[in-house]
């Protein structure tokens, strides 16, 4: 079912639609389409909530937010992140995306897949250094010989010829 055919339902149903969200962004489309391989339902409530920038939140839209989608987002950015790896881990056009949303849900939850491929290439590099020795500091006695300056040829005794 697409999204305007849901949204036509909702209607029907009498439920409430939020109609400030015309389109999903591409974070959006991308999880839906992986959840429904999974098998995995989501209301449409839900994820027409998720594009729904923070400034435009009403009062039942912030307590849906606080009660369904905050518990979910570690499991959305999970099923999130495997789709940034099946992309093939494009992090520049994932960045440029995320510059041009408004501060919504879905920003925050893309954003988590970011901080998560950091955290997991710190670890990385933390496990590549764990087998060398920690930097110590080891004091070397050196022993300085003074050595006797070179002798000046005197100006009278200089061979000219």
């Amino acid at each position: 079912m697409s999204f305007s055919e849901e949204s036509t339902q909702a209607r029907q149903d009498g439920g409430p639609v939020s109609t400030r969200v015309r389109h999903r962004c591409i974070f959006t489309r991308k999880l839906e389409r992986k959840l429904k391989q999974k098998g995995m339902d989501i209301p449409f409530r839900i994820l027409s909530l998720l594009d729904t920038p923070f400034e435009e939140f009403g009062d039942e839209e912030l307590s849906v937010y606080e009660t369904q989608v905050k518990p979910l987002a570690f499991v959305l950015a999970e099923h999130l992140q495997e789709v940034y790896e099946e992309m093939g881990c494009p992090r520049s056009g994932w960045e440029d995306a995320l510059g041009r949303l408004k501060d919504s849900p879905i920003k925050v939850i893309a954003a988590l897949v970011l901080h998560e491929e950091d955290r997991k290439a710190s670890a990385s590099e933390e496990e590549a250094f764990a087998g060398y020795p920690e930097e110590t500091t080891q004091k070397v006695r050196v022993r300085v010989t003074p050595t006797k300056p070179a002798k000046k040829e005197k100006w009278w005794k200089r061979r000219i010829f």
